[in-house]
C-alpha cells in the first residue's frame, strides 16, 4: 500500500500541460497516424520497433469514446506505464532482499528521485518508455519459472526498442544456467518469444508492411549504427554528449547518479549471495539488461530519449545501493539484541522507518522537486503547449488542401490533425540509407531530391542540420509563424506565389 501511494503521488504530480518536445513529438505523431488506421513502416518511415507507436494509438482510441483529447490520452497512458514500472521495481528490490519491504521501498525511492522518468512520459509516448516495464516483468517471471511468459515479456521489451532485446537474452541465459525445476526451460523461453514475434510478423504481413519493416528495422538500423560509430554518436563524442545531457536532465539529482554508479559494483559483488539465496533466475536477466543498457549508452548516445533508457538502469542500480544501505541500517540497529527478539525488531523497524523518511526527503520525488531543463534545438524552454496549439492552428489554416512536409516539429501535424505529404518526418543516416538511389548519393542530395519530387507547397526544412538550401530557395521563401504569446516560432519554406 505504501509503494502504491508513493507511486500514485509521484505520477499525479506531473501535469499534462507541458509543451511537446524532444523526440516524443515524432512518436506522438506516429501514434496519431496509427490511431487513424495507418500502419507503421508501410505508411510512414520508422527505423524503431512499433510497440510504443501502437500503445500510443491504443491510448488515443481508449479515450476517444469519452471525448478525451488525444494528447492527454497518450500522456495519461504513458504515465500509467511509468507508474507500473515503479511498482515492478519495488517488487524486484523486495525480492532481491527475500521479501524485505523496506528494501523494496528504498529501491522505489531511487526511481522516484529521477524527475526525468516522469517528465518525459508526461509529454507523450516514445520508444524506451515500456521496455523497462517488460524487462522487469521478464525477470520476475523467470524467477517464478514462468519461462514462456518470461520469453514473451522479453520479446515485448525488444518490440519497444531493439536494444532491449537484451531482456530476452537475459531470460534465455537464466533458463540455461540458473537452478530450476522446469524441464525444457530454454525451449519454453524461445517459444514465448517466438509467439510474440510471430503475431507481430503476421500483423505486418497481413497489412503489406513486413518487407518495408525489415528494411527499416534492420538495414536502416545498421546504417544508423555505422554513422554513430563514425562520429555522429559514438566514441568520445557520445560520452561527452552523455555527460552534458546527464547534467541537464538530472540537475539536482546527480548524487543519485553517483549512487547508481556505486550500485554497478554492489550488484556485481552480491553475485555469491544471490546464488546462495537461489535468486539467479531473477538476477541474471536483470544483470544482462541493466548492465547492457549502461554499456550501450557509452558508445551510442544522442539526447533525452537515450538518457531516459540510461537513467532507468541507473535508477535500478541506485536502488541496489539504497536498499543495501537500508538493510545495513537495520542490522546496525539490531546489533547487541537477541536475534529475532521483540526489542531487536522494534529497534530495527524504527531505524529503518527513520532512514526511509530521510531518504524520501533526500531523493526529492516529483512533488518536491522543480522543473528540469529539456531544451532542444527545435523547442526552447519557454515554449508552451498553448503556443504550439496556436501555431498548429495557423498551419492548418494556411495549408488547408495543400501539401506540407515537416522534418522535426511534428507536433504541428499532430495538433492540426493532418499528415505530412512525405512518409518521413526526421532525417538522419537511417532514412537516407533507405531512400538514397545509390550509396554515392550524398545525404543532403537525397533529401533535396525527395522534396523537389513531391511538389510541395510548404516545407519545414531541417536548417539546423544543413543550413539554407540555395536550390530550394529558388522556388521557396522563408516564413516564420509565431504564437500569440510569443513562446513558439515555426520557421518554414513556402512556395513563392502560393
Amino acid at each position: 500500500m505504501i509503494a502504491t501511494g508513493l507511486v500514485a503521488a509521484h505520477v499525479s504530480s506531473f501535469g499534462l500541460g507541458r509543451a511537446i518536445s524532444t523526440d516524443v513529438r515524432v512518436s506522438a505523431y506516429f501514434s496519431a497516424l496509427a490511431a487513424a488506421g495507418d500502419v507503421p513502416h508501410r505508411d510512414f518511415f520508422d527505423n524503431r520497433t512499433p510497440l510504443s507507436t501502437m500503445l500510443g494509438a491504443a491510448f488515443i482510441r481508449t479515450g476517444a469514446p469519452i471525448g478525451a483529447d488525444p494528447l492527454s490520452s497518450m500522456r495519461t497512458g504513458s504515465l500509467a506505464i511509468a507508474a507500473a514500472t515503479g511498482l515492478l521495481l519495488f517488487a524486484v528490490h523486495r525480492r532481491l532482499r527475500l521479501g524485505d519491504g523496506a528494501a523494496g521501498l528504498a529501491g522505489l525511492l531511487a526511481y522516484l528521485g529521477f524527475p526525468l522518468l516522469g517528465v518525459l512520459p508526461s509529454i507523450g509516448p516514445f520508444p524506451k518508455i515500456s521496455m523497462n516495464l517488460f524487462a522487469l516483468a521478464a525477470a520476475l517471471l523467470a524467477d517464478a519459472e514462468c519461462w514462456a511468459l518470461a520469453g514473451a515479456a522479453g520479446a515485448l521489451a525488444a518490440l519497444d526498442w531493439q536494444i532491449a532485446g537484451l531482456a530476452a537474452i537475459g531470460v534465455l541465459l537464466a533458463s540455461i544456467t540458473a537452478r530450476h525445476r522446469v524441464a525444457r526451460a530454454p525451449l519454453r523461453v524461445i517459444a514465448g518469444g517466438f509467439a510474440v514475434a510471430a503475431v507481430t510478423a503476421t500483423w505486418l504481413g497481413a497489412a503489406g508492411a513486413l518487407p518495408a519493416a525489415l528494411r527499416q528495422l534492420v538495414g536502416s538500423a545498421f546504417a544508423r549504427g555505422a554513422a554513430a560509430f563514425e562520429g555522429e554518436g559514438g566514441g568520445g563524442s557520445a560520452f561527452s554528449r552523455l555527460v552534458q545531457v546527464l547534467a541537464m536532465g538530472c540537475k539536482g539529482h546527480l548524487w543519485l547518479v553517483a549512487a547508481g554508479v556505486v550500485g554497478l559494483v554492489v550488484f556485481a559483488a552480491s553475485a555469491a549471495r544471490l546464488r546462495r539465496d537461489d535468486l539467479g533466475r531473477l538476477a541474471i536477466p536483470l544483470a544482462v539488461h541493466e548492465y547492457g543498457m549502461v554499456a550501450f549508452s557509452l558508445v551510442d548516445f544522442q539526447r533525452f530519449g537515450d538518457l531516459f533508457a540510461l537513467v532507468q538502469s541507473l535508477a535500478f542500480f541506485a536502488g541496489v545501493t539504497l536498499s543495501t544501505a537500508t538493510v545495513a541500517v537495520r542490522v546496525a540497529a539490531e546489533r547487541g539484541r537477541p536475534v529475532g527478539s521483540v526489542e531487536a525488531r522494534r529497534r530495527g523497524g524504527l531505524a529503518v522507518a527513520a532512514a526511509l523518511v530521510a531518504l524520501a526527503v533526500a531523493v526529492r520525488p516529483a512533488w518536491l522537486h522543480g522543473e528540469i531543463d529539456l531544451r532542444t534545438r527545435g523547442t526552447p524552454v519557454e515554449a508552451t503547449l498553448a503556443g504550439q496549439r496556436d501555431v498548429a492552428a495557423q498551419v492548418a489554416a494556411r495549408f488547408a488542401g495543400k501539401r506540407l512536409a515537416v522534418f522535426g516539429p511534428t507536433e504541428m501535424l499532430m495538433l492540426s490533425g493532418r499528415a505530412s505529404a512525405l512518409p518521413i518526418v526526421f532525417w538522419n543516416a537511417a532514412p537516407w540509407s533507405y531512400y538514397r538511389l545509390s550509396p554515392d548519393e550524398p545525404e543532403r542530395e537525397t533529401l533535396r531530391r525527395l522534396l523537389l519530387e513531391a511538389n510541395l507547397d510548404g516545407i519545414v526544412y531541417p536548417e539546423q542540420r544543413y543550413g539554407r538550401d540555395e536550390v530550394l530557395a529558388r522556388d521557396y521563401e522563408r516564413v516564420e509563424l509565431v504564437s500569440a504569446d510569443g513562446s513558439y516560432r515555426l520557421p518554414l519554406l513556402v512556395r513563392k506565389g502560393s
